[in-house]
């Protein structure tokens, strides 16, 4: 299962922006898109709709992040790495 989201970033929180993005980079699971402004697009690949419910959520808690757009979702099973 596939999301691809679009993260906004808390313009007030320039100062933790790295931080933020180190945390994402952490992740396996998250694939980071290249930056427009304040926008940061993602895309989270798991097992599961609980999972990807739970990555979002996770993505929606990170300190500098305003809130997350979803753009697109897919829950057929994954083929990546097959």
């Amino acid at each position: 299962m596939i999301a691809s989201l679009v993260a906004t970033l808390k313009q007030e929180e320039a100062s933790s922006f790295e931080n933020t993005l180190n945390q994402l980079r952490e992740r396996t699971e998250i694939e980071i898109g290249q930056i427009y402004g304040f926008r940061l697009p993602l895309t989270i690949e798991a097992e599961s709709t609980e999972e990807l419910e739970m990555w979002t959520q996770w993505v929606q808690g990170l300190n500098g992040i305003l809130h997350v757009d979803i753009i697109f979702a897919s829950f057929e099973p994954s083929v990546v790495g097959e």
